[in-house]
């Protein structure tokens, strides 16, 4: 996520293409689809270098990645 951030706000599309691809895929192996439907339109956006759609769904982004968190959480106590 970090580096993700990062790229955004450095303009760095081959980083951001990059690491939105592997969250990407990450997300979806945890079956967090929404997430990795997220991370594809960032995909997307670093492979256009389109920072200024990738800025803006970076609170969608930490909203659904925040909820992920805390599901993982729970389903982490239970065990």
């Amino acid at each position: 996520m970090r580096q993700l951030q990062q790229a955004i706000i450095n303009g760095d599309a081959d980083s951001l293409y990059r690491s939105a691809h592997s969250l990407k895929s990450s997300a979806a192996n945890i079956g967090a689809e929404r997430l990795s439907l997220i991370f594809k339109q960032l995909e997307g956006f670093g492979k256009a270098k389109e920072f200024a759609a990738a800025k803006l769904l970076q609170k969608t982004l930490q909203h659904h990645y925040q909820q992920v968190i805390v599901e993982i959480r729970k389903i982490l106590d239970q065990s």
